[in-house]
């Protein structure tokens, strides 16, 4: 995939967030999806050329991303899926899975205790 970095400062000013900025195409069921080593606020933009399922992310410590798919199919993110490694799978609330349609998003945040990418926001298209 790309990778970009960006900034953005806060309404002081006085401090720089940098953003990473990866974008990914997805084929078929994808394990272990590599998106880099930089730690911090990460923008994921996913595509596929039919719907597609992703089982897991290669954990980042201390790490938000925020997965949008940019692209006309749906992405399924499965719950603990053995495809992948432990520490790289979702956790999400009740059975999951959980699909991004088109234009939605969700917020992913790893979390070192559960050893996991904890499933928040999950946003419709738009």
């Amino acid at each position: 995939g790309n990778t970009t970095t960006g900034g953005n400062s806060n309404s002081g000013g006085s401090s720089s967030t940098p953003i990473t900025v990866v974008n990914v195409t997805l084929s078929g069921t994808t394990n272990d999806l590599s998106i880099g080593t930089t730690q911090g606020l990460i923008y994921l933009r996913l595509t596929c050329a039919a719907p597609e399922t992703l089982t897991g992310i290669k954990a980042i410590q201390n790490s938000i991303v925020y997965v949008k798919n940019v692209g006309t199919n749906a992405i399924t993110i499965t719950k603990n899926d053995s495809g992948s490694a432990a520490g790289n799978r979702f956790a999400m609330a009740g059975d999951g899975p959980n699909i991004i349609d088109q234009g939605a998003t969700v917020t992913l945040l790893y979390d070192a205790t559960l050893a996991a990418w904890e499933v928040h926001d999950i946003g419709g298209g738009g």
